[in-house]
């Protein structure tokens, strides 16, 4: 285990997973917030950003993180409303997660591809690796 510095108050802690950047007092009062929110949205879903925050006393920016973990889901309506959340890769406006369907299909599609490249690099070089070392043992000299 390591020690780690909360990214909310500073304080040092045991980290115990890598992806927790938190002290565990402020990850219980961030879970706190999130149930807060969701609960909000589940009440009033085709609410706003901005109500949920000012109903909750969740700050936005902390909204906007649950949106970004895909946590939480905005309900668009016919207009399409904007959250301020976009897509990393192409900036589409998008209501939760990182990415829009579109690059996420695509993302998906260049990692199989690329995970299916290094498989059978590894293959080849090991195939390479096994024909090298039998010539290599063919052309030494019998004492």
């Amino acid at each position: 285990m390591e020690i780690a510095r909360c990214k909310k108050c500073g304080k040092l802690f045991r980290k115990n997973l890598d992806a927790i950047e938190l002290c565990p007092v402020c990850l219980e009062a961030q879970e706190e917030e999130f149930l807060k929110v969701k609960e909000f949205f589940l009440r009033n879903p085709r609410s706003t950003i901005e109500e949920a925050s000012k109903a909750t006393g969740v700050d936005k920016k902390d909204i906007l993180h649950f949106l970004k973990q895909g946590r939480l889901q905005i309900v668009r309506g016919e207009q399409g409303v904007d959250v301020g959340l976009r897509c990393e890769r192409c900036g589409k406006p998008i209501s939760s997660g990182r990415f829009c369907e579109k690059c996420r299909l695509q993302l998906s599609y260049l990692f199989r591809e690329e995970a299916a490249a290094d498989s059978s690099n590894r293959q080849s070089k090991d195939r390479f690796y096994f024909r090298d070392a039998i010539l290599k043992k063919k052309e030494k000299p019998a004492d």
